[in-house]
């Protein structure tokens, strides 16, 4: 099954994609608030975009992400084992993959600017970029490169 989706789903609650994969698209408003934001949203004005990504999720470990346009580029193929992690989606287009190594489910979605996907601790993931494409990832869990397992998902 694959997902695509430009503009964010009717709630603010992160959906599920499988057991250990939850996203959403952030609430896109473009002439001013008419009221606060809680849950994430992003506010395009003439000065610029401004986006809330994360409202009460503590995080310790910050990382900016570039995709390249290139052949064979592929960012992921591994897995850890405790950190629980977010990626958020500033600009551009990915295809994800992600197999939860448990049960060997697989689920396959673009990502656009304005996603946030939540990708639990023992499912695999790869991102292939489909255009230039820029992301923060973060995570309650510090940094432990012990926790970043190989494995493979073939595409």
């Amino acid at each position: 099954m694959e997902l695509s989706f430009i503009r964010p789903p009717g709630d603010d609650v992160m959906q599920q994609l499988m057991e250990k994969v939850a996203f959403k698209n952030l609430k896109t408003y473009r002439n001013g608030l008419s009221e606060p934001i809680y849950n994430g949203g992003r506010i395009i004005s003439s000065n610029g975009e401004m986006s809330q990504i994360s409202n009460g999720i503590p995080f310790v470990f910050l990382l900016y992400i570039e995709f390249l346009m290139q052949p064979n580029k592929i960012r992921g193929n591994h897995y850890h084992q405790k950190k629980d992690e977010f990626m958020y989606i500033i600009k551009g287009r990915l295809r994800a993959v992600y197999e939860d190594i448990d049960t060997n489910e697989r689920q396959s979605m673009i990502l656009e600017e304005g996603a946030l996907v939540n990708v639990k601790p023992r499912c695999a993931h790869i991102y292939i970029p489909l255009e230039y494409t820029q992301a923060i990832e973060f995570s309650p869990n510090e940094y432990d490169d012990a926790d970043t397992l190989i494995y493979t998902i073939n595409e």
